[in-house]
């Protein structure tokens, strides 16, 4: 509700309506502030002034006075004055209508809010990232000012929801596309009111009229319109605490180990996946193939969990080997065992012969005990992820007839409580939108989209537009469009 402005008592009362237009170029910051250079006063010449949320329409009649630089062209800021206090201030987009008869010139401009224009609603943009905890009023301010607003024209109110997540980038969408997705998780919607400042409007039905009106004051109730109310509303969230993952057991790594007299010690490391990021609990090592499934028991067979994303599998034949080098050294010493002849002729008995080949067996058996094992680690993998919740508000007096339903998605929301808070506020509010019309009531300027109205029979009116005619004599009336609060 805009307080600078007070209702009108009837429909017959007179207001005081100036039309001016700006040079090209002048910022409506500029108007608004009573820095702007002088304008050109088009009240003189105009023969129709409309003014709706967002539009505004102004027929000019005239004969010469308006020819050359003097002309309105296209990119001005044109401003309504009721009672020397701006009422809006609008970009031309276009001049329609013009017309030349008997010397007279008509002509029809047609200006709009600057949200209308495709810098706001048709130009794709990326944002920077923002990290955990980043306010998202402040993200919408950042985007108002790459759009080309300055602070005195962002009047956000605080919002006190931040980013949830690691990070937060909006990619491929229009400026007005992200604000309505920022702004939304807090029960709010982006629009720029008649002084250009960018401002947000409650979605919340819930809350205290902003005007209450009396009989005297409703003139008609107009173009009454109902349609299939929504009867369910789910929201789609992802959960800004991690959860656990665990999948069911299975095998993690496998890794074929030969062990022999060669190494006293085989390791080998494994991980549950290639990029060494899978974490898993309750690992062990399951033997599909022993590396003493051979002649002789080759090695011992060991498993440990050195991280949550592996293991290592330790094959040790420490016995081997050092027994292994003392057979070589016997063997060495066995070279100098003398043979044995008898002193009177005969056979010779070789001792050391003898001593040395049972030496080279023991050698040859020992570099023959080589096993080769196949070995699985299996275990069962786990994660933690952000889950992907969906919370349902749904009406349970809706037949099943009547059943309407409607997806929405956001990676804003905080916690459960504001999940089923921001579900239940967006049922609403859809739900009664369905239910639109009009009324007629005596003219008020302190109205707003967004404001509520309580009605004498005790109902409630969301506004959603606004329309007027501001033309010299024109009746005081004031058209509001919304839907049942």
């Amino acid at each position: 509700m805009d307080t600078r402005f007070s209702a009108a008592t009837s429909v017959d009362d007179e207001r005081s309506v100036a039309v001016v237009a700006y040079p090209v170029g002048t910022p409506i910051a500029a108007v608004v502030a009573g820095t702007a250079p002088s304008p050109l006063d088009l009240s003189p010449y105009a023969t129709r002034v409309q003014q709706s949320t967002g539009e505004l329409t102004v027929g000019l009649s005239w004969h010469h006075e308006l020819y050359g630089v003097a002309q309105p062209v296209p990119g001005q800021v044109l401003a309504v004055f009721v009672e020397g206090v701006l009422l809006v201030a609008t970009l031309i987009e276009s001049l329609n209508d013009y017309r030349l008869s008997s010397g007279e010139r008509r002509m029809t401009l047609t200006a709009r809010s600057p949200d209308a224009f495709s810098v706001w609603r048709e130009v794709k943009r990326v944002t920077d990232i923002y990290p955990l905890g980043t306010r998202l009023d402040q993200i919408a301010r950042d985007i108002a000012l790459d759009v080309g607003l300055t602070p005195a024209e962002i009047a956000l109110p605080p919002i006190m929801y931040a980013v949830p997540h690691s990070n937060l980038q909006l990619a491929d969408l229009t400026a007005w596309d992200m604000l309505e997705t920022l702004l939304l998780p807090a029960g709010l919607a982006p629009w720029i009111d008649g002084c250009g400042r960018l401002r947000a409007k409650s979605r919340d039905l819930a809350r205290r009229a902003d005007v209450a009106l009396t009989n005297d004051r409703i003139v008609a109730v107009t173009r009454g319109r109902a349609a299939v109310p929504l009867s369910s509303l789910r929201l789609a969230w992802q959960d800004p605490d991690f959860t656990e993952v665990v999948q069911q057991d299975q095998s993690l790594a496998s890794a074929n180990i030969t062990a022999g007299f060669f190494q006293m010690r085989q390791e080998q490391d494994v991980y549950w996946s290639d990029d060494r990021t899978q974490r898993a609990r309750n690992t062990r090592l399951v033997i599909k193939q022993s590396a003493n499934s051979g002649l002789f028991s080759v090695c011992s067979e060991d498993y440990s969990a050195t991280a949550h994303t592996g293991g290592r599998i330790t094959l040790e034949t420490a016995a081997w080997v050092p027994g292994l080098m003392g057979v070589f050294l016997a063997t060495k010493a066995a070279g100098l065992i003398p043979d044995i002849a008898p002193p009177f002729g005969g056979p010779t008995t070789p001792v050391g012969k003898a001593v040395h080949a049972a030496l080279e067996l023991s050698v040859l058996l020992t570099m023959a005990s080589i096993g080769t094992g196949s070995y699985e680690v299996w275990g069962a993998p786990y994660d933690y992820v952000h889950a992907r919740h969906t919370t349902e508000a749904y009406d349970a007096a809706a037949p099943a007839w009547l059943d309407k339903v409607e997806i929405i998605e956001s990676d804003l929301v905080q916690n459960d409580a504001h999940a089923q808070a921001f579900a239940a506020r967006e049922l609403i509010y859809r739900a009664h939108a369905a239910q639109r019309y009009g009324v007629t009531i005596v003219d008020d300027l302190r109205l707003e989209p967004g404001d509520i109205l309580d009605l004498p029979d005790g109902s409630r009116l969301y506004v959603t537009g606004l329309t007027r005619d501001l033309t010299r004599d024109a009746p005081a009336r004031l058209e509001v469009e919304g839907f049942v609060a």
